[in-house]
Formats: structure tokens, sequence, C-alpha cells
């Protein structure tokens, strides 16, 4: 079974599919919120596609449903790790840094290391480090579908200690375009690569991540 997880940002203030399909033609211009997120999670077409607005969310879906693949669709700061909630705005994305299990930073791996330290959401209490471990297993792996999510492979190296599975990222940016309709007025699907690729693709499986941190 596989979990695919998209994070919570705000839509940009584009308010129409025709303004999304002409700003996206702009480089730098838009990128894709929450809706689109959650397209490109489900754009495989298996698994339970579930959103999550921070670390422990993900954490929890992982106790409850014990993936053998776990995917997680947001935004890579460039610094390497990824957040979970922010907001889109015109050129940009900015994480929401008011909480900080809102991204997962390397002070919040070391934080739930700690012994005795336990999370929850609104379905799962109390979980802790070696409950997400177990539910994991020894054959597991994640795979982080965020640009630039393995710029830093001792980042990747660090999640995947803690979870101690494989844990896969993209050295470079993954790119979304919106398929228009005839008029041109609204976006009818959507297809992703990794910048560079010649080849675009309809779901995310066919996207190679190429930077692997690993448990030991």
């Amino acid at each position: 079974m596989e979990l695919n997880i998209f994070g919570d940002f705000t839509e940009g203030p584009w308010k129409t599919d025709a303004e999304i399909l002409k700003a996206s033609k702009i480089p730098y211009e838009w990128s894709p919120g929450k809706d689109e997120l959650r397209h490109f999670a489900a754009s495989g077409g298996r698994g339970f596609v579930e959103g999550a607005a921070n670390v422990w969310n993900v954490l929890c879906s992982i106790v409850r449903h014990k993936p053998r693949r776990v995917n997680i669709f947001t935004h890579g700061a460039d610094d390497g790790y990824i957040g979970l909630k922010g907001w889109v705005v015109k050129g940009n994305v900015t994480f929401d840094t008011r909480k900080e299990e809102y991204a997962l930073t390397p002070e919040l791996i070391s934080e739930a290391e700690e012994e005795g330290f336990s999370f929850s959401d609104l379905k799962t209490k109390n979980a802790t480090v070696n409950n997400v471990r177990d539910a994991l297993g020894e054959h597991a792996e994640m795979v982080l579908y965020a640009c630039h999510s393995g710029s830093d492979q001792d980042y990747l190296n660090q999640i995947a200690r803690l979870l101690r599975i494989k844990v896969w990222g993209f050295s470079k940016e993954i790119l979304y375009r919106p398929l228009p309709s005839r008029d041109g007025l609204k976006i009818v699907g959507w297809r992703y690569k990794v910048d560079g690729d010649s080849e675009e693709v309809a779901h995310f499986y066919k996207l190679q991540p190429d930077i692997v941190g690993r448990p030991f």
C-alpha cells in the first residue's frame, strides 16, 4: 500500500484557470498551491491521498496506514528541507514559520528522536517515532516530490536515519504545466517533468529522483 501526502499551501493570486494558464507560461511567475499538489499526489492512480499541514500529520498518517511507500508532494526550501504549510505568492512560495512542525527541519528531526517524545493529530494520539518505524517496516521507501528536495544529501540521510528507510529526493526543480482546453480558458489536465528533462509525464511515477538518503 502507498501513501500520497500533499502539503497545505494557499493558492496564489490567480483566481481563474485562464489566469493560471497565462501565469504558468512566465518563468518563476506561478507556483502550485494545495489543489495542484493534491492533483499531483493523485496522478499515480493508486494508494491513499491525504493532505498534511505539519510533520505530525505525516507521521501519524504513516502509523495509521502502514504504507510500503510514502510519497510527499510539497515545496522545498533553497537549503534543501521541505515545508508543509505556507503561501503561494507571485514569483515565490513563502513558508509558514509560526510553528516549527510546519517544516521538516533538522532541528525538528532531532526533537522527534528524543526519548519519550510523542505527537498526535486528530485521529492518532501519542504516537512515537518507534510507532512510525514499526508501521514502515524495513523495506519501505519515501520519495520527496519537491523542488531541490535532494540538494542536501545529509538532510536526506537525517530523515532516513529517523525513519530507518531509504529517502529519495530531487536535485532539480519539478515543473508543472497545465493543459488548456481548446478555447484556452480552462485547465483540462496537467503534465510534469524534472527541469532539464525533455519528456513531460502524466503521473509522478515516471519522474525519477536522483539523490537518496540511507538509514545506515
